[in-house]
């Protein structure tokens, strides 16, 4: 039997390509389940019983519930542009919060894109907040950059935001603040951001389809060159 050195070479070579994306899906799977479980471990716990450390703020941190102390600095506040809530257009309210020996950035929620200022709540004082603290979302290529200069927001930059409002020893990560921060219940806004993870998991799916195509390539290749030489013999 004759097989034809480049259809053969080519045909290997993919198979183990192949065969190779669905090993990696399938480290993708375990590394996702991993972090479910440990997002789930996040909701088990009283986050009101879970102080935020420092390190916390800086580290690179996919999700970790908690809270932290200090105050927060309403006229040094960003508004971030275009967010929705229930189909209506507003910004996310993102107010600079001194504690933990710094400023730390606290997405306060949604807020209408034509509030009024008496509308929002602004606590004042020294106070607790309970939430998540998260790394940065990454900035894709579609969102426009931020005007500073014109208090034009459109993607939460920690260093961009203490130069241009004034303030220093900002951390890298960003806390999202549950509903009710101490803030006056007859206010009506910030809504809180929904700090629930919700992750896709289809590597199972995803290992299977690439898994599937090195078998249809391995079929393909011996309907083409190995049976026809079969049958002529």
């Amino acid at each position: 039997m004759k097989l034809p050195l480049w259809g053969t070479a080519f045909t290997v070579i993919g198979i183990i390509i192949l065969c190779y994306l669905g090993y990696w899906q399938l480290q993708r799977l375990q590394w996702k389940s991993g972090l479910l479980v440990a997002i789930d471990a996040q909701y088990a716990v009283d986050a009101s019983n879970v102080p935020i450390l420092p390190d916390d703020m800086n580290a690179l941190i996919d999700f970790k519930r908690g809270y932290i102390d200090g105050r927060y600095h309403h006229d040094k506040e960003i508004l971030i542009q275009a967010r929705t809530y229930e189909g209506a257009v507003g910004y996310h309210l993102i107010t600079p919060f001194e504690g933990l020996g710094g400023f730390i950035l606290v997405n306060r929620g949604w807020i209408p894109i034509d509030f009024e200022g008496d509308e929002v709540m602004r606590p004042a004082g020294s106070i607790r907040i309970i939430g998540a603290v998260r790394s940065l979302p990454e900035v894709n290529i579609f969102v426009p950059d931020n005007q500073s200069k014109d208090d034009v927001w459109y993607s939460v930059d920690p260093k961009g935001a203490a130069l241009a409002k004034g303030f220093g020893g900002v951390v890298t990560n960003i806390f999202y603040a549950d509903g009710g921060d101490g803030a006056l219940e007859q206010k009506s806004y910030p809504v809180a951001v929904s700090t629930r993870v919700t992750l896709n998991n289809n590597h199972a799916s995803y290992a299977f389809f690439w898994f599937s195509m090195a078998l249809v390539l391995g079929i393909i290749y011996i309907i083409r060159f190995i049976i026809p030489q079969k049958l002529q013999t």
